[in-house]
């Protein structure tokens, strides 16, 4: 007979990390996906929250009109709903992106005031949305692009070296633990901003290659293809 279920997973190799193991994996190749492909996750997770919020808004927008709705009612309004919020949030991702930030940055603000908020809070909550939402809108691309692949990086190369060290508490105390070594704790820092920049680097030539690639090709001017027939008549 085999060893009982408890027994076998104490015998395993990986039982240090049960149950991180699957766990940190998946969390790994997330996070590789957002170091070397952060800006495109960003534009499909802003594509699909929009789709979905738009299908929201037309299912209250349903039983707002009649009550109880039709399943008719449903399928057009929250059919255009989700159309309408998704072609926004595609071709406006940019201002899209800087009106959540403003109210994320607002409602921080009001929070932190504490409720309810005065006039005077109330205006400040505004400009701090103002202004949060001016440089979300104005530098989405670096700032997306910076922070997934700060993200992965760190996140990939200590998810990793959890994994090789076979759980969390010995990685600490083999990095900065009474006995452990700072040298591994600085190479395991400098992988994860080496990893960081690669992803960012890798991130902005995708986006350069795509844009390129989409962007129409330019006509030949006429002088340019005047200047060639001259010296094919030369020769």
């Amino acid at each position: 007979m085999g060893l009982p279920t408890s027994q076998w997973l104490e015998a395993t190799p990986w039982a240090g990390l049960q149950p991180l193991g699957a766990p940190l994996v998946l969390v790994m190749l997330f996070a590789l996906s957002c170091c070397f492909l952060g800006y495109v996750i960003f534009r499909v997770h802003l594509l699909v929250a929009a789709v979905a919020w738009g299908t929201l808004a037309g299912a209250i927008l349903a039983n707002h009109l009649r009550n109880p709705p039709t399943g008719a009612d449903y399928l057009v309004l929250c059919t255009a709903g989700a159309a309408l919020a998704g072609l926004l949030a595609w071709l406006l991702y940019r201002l899209t992106f800087g009106a959540v930030v403003g109210l994320l940055a607002g409602g921080g603000v009001l929070l932190a005031c504490g409720l309810p908020p005065s006039a005077g809070e109330w205006v400040l909550a505004a400009l701090a949305g103002l202004i949060a939402g001016g440089l979300a809108f104005a530098c989405l691309r670096p700032m997306i692009i910076f922070a997934t692949g700060l993200f992965g990086g760190l996140a990939a190369t200590f998810c990793a070296a959890i994994l090789i060290a076979d759980g969390p508490d010995r990685l600490r105390a083999a990095t900065i633990g009474p006995e452990g070594r700072a040298w591994l704790a600085a190479v395991l820092l400098a992988g994860a901003v080496a990893l960081s920049v690669t992803g960012m680097l890798v991130q902005a030539k995708l986006l350069k290659f795509v844009r390129s690639a989409l962007a129409p090709a330019k006509p030949r001017s006429k002088g340019a293809a005047g200047s060639i027939h001259p010296r094919l008549g030369a020769r």
